[in-house]
């Protein structure tokens, strides 16, 4: 899967949680995510199910989830909470 998009819009604040400036005046860095994985159908014992394994965020773009929005504040728009590059495995059980 390929993720790519402009940053999501967000808003200034001042300390008390007021809008400082326009409504969404400000964007996340661009957002780019590719997730590539391979899943096989297998039976055991008579049971059958996928395995899946995977690489989520195979770039390492660091995508933040999270921006500091306080005007005056110490990490005043700094982004953070950006999952990093990981590998997943999963486990699905069908229908006999």
């Amino acid at each position: 899967m390929l993720d790519w998009h402009t940053g999501l819009p967000f808003s200034i604040q001042d300390v008390y949680g007021r809008l400082a400036g326009q409504l969404d005046s400000k964007r996340f860095t661009q957002f780019f995510e590719l997730n590539v994985a391979i899943e096989r159908e297998v039976v055991l014992r008579g049971h059958r199910m996928t395995l899946r394994g995977g690489i989520n965020n195979v770039s390492g773009h660091f995508n933040p989830a999270a921006v500091q929005t306080i005007v005056g504040g110490a990490d005043y728009l700094r982004e953070y909470n950006a999952q990093p590059r990981s590998a997943n495995l999963q486990i699905r059980f069908l229908q006999r």
